[in-house]
Order: structure tokens, then C-alpha cells, then sequence
């Protein structure tokens, strides 16, 4: 059930979603309210320096396939990390299609934490640039790709909008991305959507305060673990943290400066954005306004949630991984 699609091809169908796990917001919080984990193989650990001298972490697995695909790099969203689920779906079904994984913890996340100084955020798009290169290094006979979730898909259409990754990286896809940060912003401080914002910032509250721990860690002048601990929204944790590491004024400097979709029309390598009509924390807005191109590929599906799409008559239990590796099968075959 699509309510736009660009693709040139027929995509997998979502057939509408799974009872009874029935609009917006039960589809966002179904793998988190049943704690689901996908068992995967065990990978190899891989470090990824920065030219700042932090340094990133990823969990790399090779496929069983005689011949790999390719590498799909998979990036979490925010105050997530390489175990996220859908990272783990995504890892799963890609090697048992052939191609190797990457899943990446961003600067300053999950079992990377204690290699950087400095925090992700939606501006880093340099540290997805910095993971390309290496790995168009170090496997020099390996395309790649690249998929991402939320404000990970952010950073992702930065990067192939305002970077120039290397030539192995063929193709990205991206679900449910804010590409207008200030319309996101205000979405997401509804007051609907209240326990999201306040599990979100306790999620980033929590990160902050073992950052302040850390003396070698950049933090913010002045900030104090008690000023981190009276911080009532992800707008407010912006506002004092997140934009200044990120170099911005304030929240809504930040939320200007990362948003991608003025630069959209420069991207050259092809792009899928992926987004559902009932997302409950990001607005579809965006994605009904965009030109699609040679290199840009929009699809919103009726219903969702944000990184859900738990829908009706799947073989498999996550659509948008299949979703991500159609698109990359495709792009192979050209």
C-alpha cells in the first residue's frame, strides 16, 4: 500500500499493517515493547579513525555466500547503536543474501563510546564519509552501500548531498529520516508525543552525564551534571549540548544547518528515502514535497510508524530490510 512511489521498478508490497500492532504508534514501539533481538552471527570488531582522533566502532560480518555482493553499511538512529533491531534485521537478511554487513555504532555510541571525545549528530555526515574510505580501502574489490535509519538517514542524505564519498559507494537508502529538522523538531515536542520525547531524553541525558565523566571528553563550557539532569526535552538537550559540539548557536541553528533538503537536487548517486504517512515523530510533509530525479527515489507507504512497517502477509518479519536490499539488488544489476 504505497501512497507515492518513485521507483522504476515494482518494489516489495507493503500490504497495509499486522494487527495488532495497528497504527502510528504501536507500529514504532513493537520491537521495543516485545524486546526483540535478532540473533546473528558473531562479527568481527572494526576499528575506523577519524582524522580528529576519535575513532568509530563497527561490528563487520562477512557472508557464507562464495561470492559477496558487496558491504552494506548499516546505521542506527537516534540514541541507538549497532544492536538496535532494525540494525540487526537489516545485518541478518543482508548476509543471507550475500552481502557482507557493517553495523556501526556513531561517534560516541553503544561499545564505541569510549573511543571518542566528541558526540553524533545530524551534521556528521564526515564520520559516514570517514567509514566509506576506509572500507573502499580495505576492500578495495567491494561496491558498497549504504542504509539508514532516522537520524542516521539524516546524516546519510547529508553525505551523498554535501560529500563526495568514494566511488565504491553505489547506493543509499533511508528510512524515515527527518530531512526538514525544524518540522521534525516541532512534531516531535507535540504534546502527544510526550513519553517519546522524555524516553529520548533520558536516553541522551545518560550519554551526556558518562561524557562528563570523562575529563578528555568535549563537553559544553560551563555544563554540569546537574544542569544535564534538569533538562526537560530533546529540543532543550539541543539547545545546550548537541549544538554546541556540533559547532551551531543554538537548537533551531542546528536544526537549519543539518537539515538536508535544500541540497537534495545535488545528489548523484542513487538515493531511496523511505517514510510512512503515520509516522508519529517525524512529518511526511517533507517527502510529499520532494522532486524526485534520476539519482532520487521517494516511497511512503500508508501506514508504519517510524522505523515499523510491521505489515500483513511478509515472509519475513521486516519489511524494510527487504525494502533496502531489493533497491540494492537492483542498483547492482545496472
Amino acid at each position: 500500500m504505497f501512497i507515492r512511489h518513485d521507483l522504476p521498478y515494482r518494489a516489495i508490497a507493503f500490504h497495509g499493517e499486522r494487527a495488532p500492532w495497528i497504527g502510528g504508534d504501536l507500529q514504532t514501539m513493537r520491537n521495543h515493547l516485545l524486546r526483540l533481538t535478532p540473533p546473528i552471527e558473531d562479527g568481527t570488531p572494526m576499528r575506523i579513525e577519524l582524522s580528529d582522533g576519535d575513532a568509530l566502532l563497527g561490528i563487520f560480518h562477512e557472508t557464507t555466500h562464495p561470492k559477496s555482493k558487496g558491504i552494506i553499511i548499516i546505521v542506527h538512529g537516534l540514541a541507538g547503536d549497532c544492536d538496535s533491531s532494525y540494525v540487526r534485521h537489516l545485518a541478518r537478511d543482508a548476509l543471507h543474501s550475500g552481502y557482507d554487513a557493517l553495523r556501526l555504532n556513531l561517534r560516541g555510541a553503544g561499545a564505541g563510546s569510549a573511543l571518542a571525545k566528541s558526540n553524533y549528530h545530524a551534521g556528521r555526515a564526515d564520520d559516514l564519509a570517514a567509514t566509506c574510505h576506509h572500507l573502499a580501502e580495505t576492500f578495495p574489490e567491494k561496491d558498497l552501500y549504504l542504509c539508514a535509519y532516522s537520524l542516521g538517514g539524516t546524516m546519510a542524505v547529508n553525505l551523498v548531498s554535501r560529500y563526495h564519498p568514494p566511488a565504491a559507494l553505489k547506493a543509499v537508502a533511508s528510512f524515515c529520516a527527518p530531512i526538514d529538522m525544524t518540522d521534525s523538531a516541532r512534531r516531535f515536542h507535540e504534546p502527544r508525543n510526550h513519553l517519546y520525547n522524555r524516553h529520548f531524553t533520558n536516553s541522551l541525558i545518560s550519554l551526556a552525564i558518562a561524557r562528563l565523566q570523562d575529563d578528555a571528553a568535549t563537553i559544553p563550557a560551563g555544563l554540569t551534571e546537574a544542569r544535564l539532569r534538569a533538562i526537560k526535552s530533546v529540543r532543550e538537550f539541543d539547545d545546550i549540548f548537541t549544538s554546541k559540539i556540533a559547532g551551531y548557536q543554538d537548537a533551531d541553528d542546528y536544526y537549519r544547518g543539518t537539515t538536508p533538503l535544500s541540497d537534495l537536487d545535488k545528489i548523484t548517486i542513487p538515493t531511496l528515502l523511505v517514510h510512512s504517512d503515520n509516522d508519529p515523530l517525524i512529518p511526511a510533509s517533507a517527502y510529499h514535497k520532494l522532486e524526485s530525479h534520476k539519482a532520487l527515489f521517494c516511497v511512503i507507504t500508508k501506514g508504519g510508524g517510524h522505523v515499523g512497517f510491521h505489515g500483513r502477509k511478509q515472509p519475513f518479519d521486516c519489511w524494510q530490510s527487504q525494502m533496502a536490499l531489493q533497491f540494492f539488488n537492483t542498483q547492482r544489476q545496472r
